[in-house]
């Protein structure tokens, strides 16, 4: 086989690899971390430990705790204080559910996620 030829057989196999190591340097590296495009409500988790994502979610709960809401019922607008319907959020479960994302389902369907 000629190298020519070879080079052309070669390259196309190896641009269907490149993104497979990348992805695994990247999983590997981030091993412990809320994966990419995670988030809850209106906070980004994403490579975040688990103990930054629960400190992150801890100061999104005192934002809500603190911040009064606005309502409209009936074309009768109203402001309800959080501390009125004790407010609570389980930053737990919602880290959990988040670190989750690695860890639930295969690696497969990680790189593809990854990808897109």
């Amino acid at each position: 086989m000629k190298p020519r030829n070879a080079l052309f057989a070669i390259a196309p196999i190896a641009l269907l690899l490149l993104p497979a190591g990348v992805f695994f340097v990247d999983e590997t590296v981030a091993d412990g971390e809320v994966p990419r495009n995670v988030s809850v409500g209106e906070v980004e988790l994403s490579g975040l430990s688990e103990e930054d994502a629960l400190l992150a979610m801890a100061a999104y709960e005192h934002e809500l705790r603190t911040t009064p809401a606005d309502f409209t019922v009936n074309a009768a607008a109203f402001r309800m204080q959080p501390s009125a319907i004790d407010l609570d959020v389980d930053e737990e479960a919602a880290v959990d559910a988040a670190m989750a994302q690695r860890r639930d389902g295969g690696s497969l369907s990680r790189f593809w996620s990854w990808i897109g």
